[in-house]
């Protein structure tokens, strides 16, 4: 990121929606914060989104759903590597697996190997070895807490003006202004 410029006398407003900032781990997290907060001046306001943590059930059946389009997603990724790098990854050869920390918020995705194997990957020339049960981490996708969002803020030389949730919680997009 690099400072945006602007004509004197004015506020900027920064969107960052979605809620990619849940694919960052700590040190992410810290960087792309830290880094929002030098690019910004006084008053300038950040509209930004996050997934809330919910109940493990509603969590676990959105990564590990009836229609396997989770497990699809992080198989494609062994097809694509297959494809693109000349690999021969066995895409049956593994399950997908997620666990959910619902302390912390954090859930992780894996493909799990369900035999030892190795893949040959041509470009560059690789052999992998897996162990029976290794897993492959694939994402961290964290959920937020409404009090650990409005702890964020201030942090980063920020105050929260206003939080805008959907109507069962399950998302928020909070309104952040440059102190």
């Amino acid at each position: 990121m690099r400072s945006l410029e602007r004509a004197e006398g004015t506020t900027r407003i920064i969107l960052f929606l979605g809620s990619n900032i849940g694919n960052f781990d700590d040190d992410q997290l810290e960087d792309f914060l830290s880094r929002l907060s030098e690019i910004t001046s006084r008053n300038d306001k950040l509209l930004i989104g996050f997934d809330l943590m919910k109940s493990p059930g509603i969590i676990m059946q959105a990564y590990d759903d009836p229609h396997g389009l989770t497990r699809e997603f992080n198989i494609n990724h062994l097809r694509r590597i297959n494809r693109e790098m000349g690999a021969d990854f066995d895409t049956r050869s593994f399950e997908h697996e997620q666990v959910y920390d619902e302390i912390t918020g954090e859930m992780k995705s894996y493909l799990l190997s369900c035999k030892d194997q190795i893949v040959m990957i041509e470009d560059p020339p690789t052999q992998i070895s897996f162990f029976k049960g290794e897993r492959i981490f694939m994402e961290l996708s964290r959920k937020f807490s409404i009090i650990g969002i409005n702890e964020l803020a201030p942090y980063y030389g920020f105050r929260v003006i206003n939080n805008f949730t959907d109507r069962r919680n399950y998302f928020i997009d909070s309104l952040w202004i440059k102190e």
